[in-house]
């Protein structure tokens, strides 16, 4: 980040997307190290025990029936965004997504042939929240497919509630996608 903005005031550490600019802490170092020191670092594939404590999950915290078929294995949440946008929607159908978010979200549906349909967030002080008039607006033109929810919402840093984004449950009846890095499901 030094190199994209030499000028930054001394005694502020740049912070770039998700890495951080400074030296990881000895008990890292350490933890890493011994990882290392007992783990394959090959390609490995889900095993049936962590298929089962997914399912087990879902079912305990969200009541849902997941069968092992529906669970997807990717290498990433950007590519995930990628693979979903593709297995939802076909080429020419619009995307919902909350706007600012995270640039991938962008190139998740135009590098698939879809329309970025903005739903821009509104400012409340020093918070953002969703716009549920312009989305169910926006959700009900029939040539909108999916919405791909960012949670929490990279920039603004707002964690959706069931009380927040959760509430557009009652609205929508389109495929939605999370981005969820930290949170397994709204």
């Amino acid at each position: 980040m030094f190199a994209d903005n030499p000028n930054v005031a001394k005694g502020i550490i740049p912070l770039s997307v998700a890495d951080m600019e400074l030296k990881n802490a000895p008990e890292i170092q350490e933890g890493l190290k011994r990882y290392i020191d007992n783990s394959v670092l090959g390609y490995s594939n889900p095993t049936d025990a962590y298929l089962d404590a997914v399912i087990g999950f879902m079912k305990r915290h969200h009541d849902w029936d997941v069968k092992k078929e529906w669970i997807y294995q990717t290498p990433g949440v950007v590519s995930a965004l990628f693979f979903a946008v593709k297995a939802y929607t076909d080429p020419g159908d619009g995307v919902i997504i909350m706007t600012p978010v995270y640039y991938p979200f962008y190139g998740a549906v135009t590098a698939n042939g879809r329309v970025v349909v903005e739903n821009p967030l509104i400012e409340d002080g020093d918070s953002y929240r969703i716009d549920f008039e312009d989305l169910e607006r926006k959700a009900k033109d029939p040539k909108n497919k999916l919405i791909l929810l960012c949670s929490p919402h990279n920039p603004v840093g707002r964690v959706w509630t069931p009380g927040g984004a959760g509430a557009h449950r009652t609205h929508l009846h389109r495929q939605r996608c999370a981005d969820r890095i930290r949170r397994d499901s709204l």
